[in-house]
């Protein structure tokens, strides 16, 4: 059988396959996780690439936080807000640090020294990167923790039928899947389904133009079944 889409959870709702698939996982939303870990094994040419930039960048630190953008065109108009929901909901949930803009440097009573490194895996405009990088640079954490920002590739748009943007688009699928933390735009896009199903993570989902709520975490880590998706997945 060959499908182009996720389908497991599916299985679980049908009664030959229910009683076997639960041997196998007892854990439902483990199947992806246990099933990536073993199936999914990068060429060496894009292996060299995850490994010397996560060991460049991000090995040292001591939290890793991901955050995938992907914005339709239409929503172009709502940079800004945008970039303040990304940040407000990263300093709401303790992922990221608050930051000082009343200090230049950091106050001689802080309560941390450790570090943390942003990935920042974007289709959209770099915009997003520089923004939230910028916020980091110019202004002192409340904590003291010190906090990079990164971005890998630098494209606005995607290329699929071009070799290297694949290998580009599985290397920073990887890279995500290596956070502690995961912050996306949208669950709805196949590279975060893959990335946090990988990493056996429950992403946090902005919550769109919702100005209250900033955002919510995902029910489970396991991608849901992608078509038809008015199917669901069985909880």
């Amino acid at each position: 059988m060959k499908a182009d889409g996720y389908f497991v959870p599916s299985l679980f709702s049908i009664s030959s396959f229910e009683q076997e698939l639960e041997k196998l996982f007892p854990v439902k939303e483990t199947v992806f996780y246990f099933l990536g870990q073993r199936l999914f094994h990068p060429t060496n040419v894009v292996w060299g690439l995850i490994t010397r930039y996560y060991h460049a960048y991000l090995a040292r630190a001591d939290k890793r936080i991901g955050i995938h953008i992907e914005v339709p065109d239409t929503r172009n108009d709502q940079f800004q807000h945008l970039v303040e929901q990304i940040l407000a909901c990263g300093v709401r949930h303790e992922l990221l640090p608050e930051v000082d803009k009343e200090r230049h440097l950091p106050s001689s009573q802080v309560i941390s020294r450790k570090s943390k490194a942003v990935f920042i895996s974007s289709s959209s405009s770099p915009g997003y990167f520089e923004s939230i990088r910028d916020v980091y640079w110019e202004n002192p954490t409340v904590t003291g923790e010190i906090l990079s920002v990164h971005r890998p590739s630098r494209k606005e748009y995607q290329k699929t039928q071009r070799n290297m943007e694949s290998r580009r688009e599985w290397t920073e699928i990887y890279l995500l899947s290596c956070s502690d933390v995961l912050m996306v735009t949208s669950p709805w896009s196949s590279l975060v389904e893959v990335a946090h199903g990988l990493g056996g993570l429950k992403p946090w989902v902005l919550n769109g133009t919702d100005h209250d709520s900033f955002c919510t975490r995902a029910r489970s880590m396991e991608p849901c079944s992608q078509t038809p998706r008015s199917h669901g997945c069985k909880h």
